[in-house]
């Protein structure tokens, strides 16, 4: 886990964010096959209010196949996206939303047959 507090690090959004990380992860290899797992979160605390996001990783290989996951949600700034300003966070009715993605995908690793290498 670490904390920092930066000084005018963003050039839409004036004043200071104080940004804090924390993240685990973890591994387990049998043989071959594998499976691994990350969490991550973060915080940024500003002037115009807080903003949270929030990753979760897996891999899984066995044999041939690996499959991977990862989930993200966030709390993005809009405003700083959609204007030249960010500062119309702290205008009423201006609420935060949240985004959320799912990435599924996975491979398959495929070896010829020893007779092909024969020449």
């Amino acid at each position: 886990m670490s904390t920092g507090r930066l000084k005018s690090p963003e050039e839409l959004e004036p004043g200071n964010i104080q940004r804090t990380t924390a993240s685990a992860s973890w591994t387990k290899q049998s043989g071959a096959d594998m499976t691994a797992a990350t969490v991550a979160y973060g915080v940024n605390r500003t002037d115009l209010g807080t903003r949270h996001a929030l990753l979760a990783e897996i891999t899984r290989r066995r044999g041939a196949m690996t499959g991977f996951g990862r989930f993200e949600l966030l709390q993005p700034e809009t405003a700083a996206l959609l204007h030249a300003s960010s500062s119309n966070h702290a205008e009423p009715g201006n609420e935060r939303p949240a985004v959320a993605a799912f990435n599924p995908s996975g491979e398959f690793q495929w070896s010829p047959p020893p007779i092909w290498s024969r020449r």
